[in-house]
């Protein structure tokens, strides 16, 4: 028989949130455990920091610029690769408990059982009756609950002991009166212990996606774990000063002054926010540990592939702030927990306990569960299988890894963080190994400019996707025959206030803004200027001169543009920002002393 794979995901979790990462306020001895007997990876990037869109990347395997899911409504393709589908053909009993939010996917998923929890989710329920809002009205509880996120439709009740006039996120962080018998995470992994004992019969390896909602916001708790929360205990982080904001893009600075935050909810009422968010955690692990023993009274661990990761992060406390407002500009909102425990024929002993801060992505689960199962890995799978860790040998340091919004663009490589405003001028640059939290932006700095241009061919790379080595060739003899290169041109020549035309040429892309030609080599980096009114016959490359120097940069961010812009998304709730590209220091102070609490 083929082993089992149990995939356990939450909703919003900071990476570093776990006992084992000397996290100073959680407590999760059975995630502990898992990483103690598999592989805790310390670098894994979420595609998205959204949550329905990530979890499409998840499932599918597959980029946001793939399946182009940037929001929560919309129809995604029959034929996208689908986890459930893929082990469902491949002799699997499929089925999901909790948290789905995956609306934009077929309901032809492939899914023998489902217990949804979200409202939005109640008609995928399989067999019917098995949403949780049907579960609670069989017990004589209410729908929603203070625990509830996504019935906003029909009405949020609000946590017990909620001061009045509170902060909107300090109001989902009360005491909720459900019995912890009825709370939602208890449900969620009763029915995958139900599921387990009475329906499932051996006869076919299970592959379960169990997913609870939280620790997203409401963080409300039941009274057991309620009173357990130490607020005192909590040490806050500083906010970002006026300075720190200043450097950053003006819509960066805005989106974080107005978020959640020590600033905007006061210290009593942050620290109150992030003790329920913490003991949630700690809430959670506990019901995971209900089914690790399962697991282990079945003799079925060693059996099963055992996954353990979030949708995406929070900043839970991290410059002060709470909260995914900040997307991919921040790396606590991207950068996500994984922690792997192959089954006990697929790990090294060598490899038991380790932590391992090479760079993976999410969409590496698709890929990296087929081949520990043996099954085809679909060719529609961006994501790289990652088994060779689990057999001792090092996976690549110097992979670039990539999170996008619409909008806005994030590559992290060797240690930095760039993140490209789609249209804007102003970027980030984050040391993040002397600068974790991003406090410094160097976008600007001049001993930095190496760094931006290397990042920024990474991600125009990433965005223009494969090319052929037949490109190349052909490419290398454009550079060389005048006759070639003068094939490369536009008719209508686009005026300097204008959106530029550009050529796909595979590997090499072209960009034609007034008289100004680009031709952008995605293969050796050797680019090429030419000024055809001063050249119409294209002899002298000006790329190193002053005049090429100062057109670069505009036409490559041009390019950037199109190749962002070209994909038609499904759904995209990443609205263009209107604001400045920089606040002045006086702007961002005015600022600060309106949103102080």
């Amino acid at each position: 028989m083929q082993s089992n794979v149990l995939f356990i995901q939450v909703d919003q979790m900071h990476a570093d949130a776990l006992s084992i990462a000397e996290h100073p306020y959680v407590k999760t001895p059975n995630l502990d455990r898992l990483a103690q007997t598999g592989i805790r990876f310390t670098q894994c990037y979420s595609q998205s920091p959204v949550c329905l869109p990530s979890r499409v990347c998840f499932l599918s395997g597959q980029y946001e610029k793939t399946h182009r899911q940037y929001g929560f409504v919309g129809s995604q393709d029959s034929d996208m690769p689908l986890l459930s589908k893929h082990f469902k053909d491949n002799g699997y009993t499929t089925a999901f408990f909790g948290k789905q939010h995956t609306g934009s996917i077929r309901p032809d998923w492939a899914v023998d059982r489902c217990s949804p929890s979200l409202w939005e989710d109640q008609d995928r329920a399989k067999p019917a009756g098995s949403w949780y809002g049907d579960y609670l009205k069989r017990n004589n509880q209410a729908f929603p609950t203070p625990e509830v996120h996504g019935a906003e439709y029909i009405g949020k009740p609000v946590g017990e002991g909620v001061p009045q006039g509170s902060h909107p996120t300090r109001k989902m962080a009360g005491e909720t009166k459900m019995p912890l018998e009825h709370n939602l995470e208890n449900w969620t992994t009763q029915e995958c212990l139900t599921y387990l004992d009475q329906q499932w019969t051996r006869d076919e390896p299970f592959f379960i996606w169990l997913s609870y909602d939280r620790p997203h916001y409401p963080t409300a708790l039941p009274k057991e774990w309620y009173d357990q929360i130490k607020p005192e205990k909590i040490t806050l982080d500083a906010i970002l000063s006026a300075q720190e904001l200043q450097k950053k893009p003006g819509w960066v600075a805005q989106t974080y002054i107005n978020s959640p935050s020590r600033l905007t909810m006061g210290d009593d009422a942050m620290r109150h926010v992030l003790a329920t968010y913490f003991t949630l955690i700690d809430l959670i692990d506990q019901q995971i540990g209900r089914v690790l023993d399962w697991l282990d009274e079945q003799n079925l661990t060693d059996q099963t592939h055992i996954v353990f990761s979030a949708d995406h992060g929070d900043h839970a406390g991290d410059l002060g702030a709470f909260d995914k407002r900040l997307g991919v500009a921040s790396n606590a909102i991207i950068r996500i927990p994984l922690i792997w425990h192959p089954a006990a024929d697929s790990l090294d002993d060598s490899c038991i306990g380790t932590v391992l801060n090479a760079p993976v992505e999410s969409i590496d689960l698709f890929p990296t569960l087929c081949d520990l199962c043996n099954l085809p890995i679909p060719e529609t799978v961006d994501g790289q299988s990652i088994t060779a860790a689990f057999k001792g040998e090092e996976l690549p340091v110097d992979r670039a890894v990539f999170s996008e919004q619409y909008w806005h663009k994030a590559v992290i490589h060797n240690g930095w963080k760039f993140v490209h405003h789609v249209q804007k001028q102003v970027g980030e640059l984050y040391d993040l190994t002397n600068d974790p939290t991003e406090r410094n932006n160097r976008f600007s700095d001049p001993d930095c400019q190496s760094r931006v241009e290397e990042l920024k061919h990474l991600l125009i790379r990433f965005l223009a996707g494969d090319y052929a080595l037949s490109d190349v060739g052909q490419n290398q003899i454009m550079h060389t025959h005048l006759h070639q290169r003068n094939k490369w041109r536009t008719w209508d020549v686009a005026g300097e206030d204008e959106l530029p035309n550009v050529i796909d040429g595979g590997s090499t892309w072209f960009v034609q803004q007034g008289t100004m030609q680009l031709f952008y080599d995605l293969h050796a980096q050797e680019h090429y200027i030419y000024d055809i009114k001063t050249d119409p016959d294209k002899l002298e490359n000006i790329l190193n001169t002053a005049a090429g120097q100062k057109v670069f940069g505009p036409l490559r961010d041009a390019l950037i543009h199109r190749l962002s812009t070209r994909i038609a998304a499904i759904d995209n709730i990443d609205a263009r920002t209107r604001n400045p590209e920089q606040y002045t220091l006086a702007q961002i102070e005015e600022q600060l002393a309106a949103a102080r609490h």
